[in-house]
């Protein structure tokens, strides 16, 4: 079954939590998707912080075909392959993303190959990695790109997040109520390390727990979510 986490994959990136000093009213990345004007990427930082959530934003607002691989289990000749497909339907798309995560599985060489597929301007790659990129991408893929770090989220914005969450279970289920203490959700926020898909994952747990079939409602209690 698909995650929580994915089915609140946030659709805008208004609904982002965290990262406001690159995604905030007035800064860069905001900008950058305003004007469509979207350039190479690395996106880097700790897991469960937004960067795939970002990229697929990012796809979304430009109108781009989207190619979402893992590095840790494709090579070059299936980031190509991916490409080639997608390019004969690009008349439909204004050029492809390739988000690429965990960049840093692919070695020197194999990095040395995607400069082919983005040097003419029609992939517009966003790579992601948890490691420093200066240590772990290819420098020419590196000059080539802009990079922003993506820090750990905050208690509060974490706490916001799983209030978005819970409005949004209201909205998927069909229960009578979804009944929630306060001090489950702070305790889930105080907890996950700045990790919204660990909490996410959290609230996922206590949620099924917390289902009454008979009375046809769900309660999430902090005593859950402790034990």
């Amino acid at each position: 079954m698909q995650p929580l986490a994915d089915k609140l994959r946030p659709e805008t990136i208004d609904d982002m939590v965290g990262q406001s000093h690159i995604i905030g009213k007035g800064k860069i990345i905001n900008k950058l998707i305003e004007n469509k004007t979207i350039p190479n990427m690395i996106l880097y930082g700790p897991p469960g912080t937004g960067k795939t959530t970002l990229a697929n934003i990012i796809a979304n607002v430009t109108g781009k075909k989207y190619i979402k691989l893992n590095a840790v289990n494709c090579g070059v000749k299936e980031i190509k392959e991916a490409i080639d497909n997608s390019k004969r339907d690009l008349f439909s798309y204004n050029g492809i993303i390739l988000m690429l995560d965990e960049i840093q599985a692919l070695n020197k060489k194999q990095q040395q190959s995607l400069l082919e597929v983005i040097e003419d301007g029609s992939v517009t790659l966003i790579a992601s990695t948890a490691d420093n990129p200066y240590f772990v991408v290819y420098k020419a893929i590196l000059s080539r790109s802009t990079i922003f770090e993506f820090k750990p989220i905050t208690k509060e914005d974490i706490y916001k997040g799983l209030k978005r969450a819970v409005d949004k279970l209201n909205n998927l289920y069909t229960y009578e109520s979804i009944n929630v203490e306060e001090e489950a959700l702070k305790y889930i926020a105080n907890t996950c390390n700045g990790d919204m898909r660990s909490a996410l994952n959290k609230l996922e747990l206590v949620f099924n727990i917390g289902i009454d079939i008979g009375n046809n409602l769900v309660n999430i209690t902090l005593e859950d979510t402790i034990n």
